[in-house]
């Protein structure tokens, strides 16, 4: 199973997802869990927008940091995000914010 610790020790850099969750009003458990409420799946799909945005991060990669979740899930994230973020400009600017975080 993916931890934070792993993760940073195999790719060597230091990610604020503690920080990305509380903006999202989520733990990080809940964005690695297996729920499908709709809160945490945008909140799933809005990390895996910032991650991709903000990292080198393979889609892989990006799976396994949200859960384990396969690079197809990534992509379907990804698409619907970007489908939202054309009509709704206040997660726009969230997304936005977000990956200036990670960076």
């Amino acid at each position: 199973n993916w931890t934070k610790t792993n993760y940073e020790e195999e790719s060597g850099t230091v990610y604020s997802y503690s920080i990305l969750c509380e903006k999202m009003s989520v733990s990080f458990d809940e964005i690695c869990g297996n729920s499908r409420a709709r809160r945490l799946v945008r909140a799933r799909q809005i990390m895996m927008a910032a991650l991709k945005g903000a990292t080198n991060l393979s889609l892989t990669e990006i799976g396994n940091v949200c859960g384990g979740r396969d690079h197809a899930t990534v992509v379907y994230a990804l698409a619907q995000i970007e489908k939202q973020k054309a009509t709704d400009l206040i997660l726009n600017a969230e997304i936005d914010d977000m990956i200036k975080i990670c960076k």
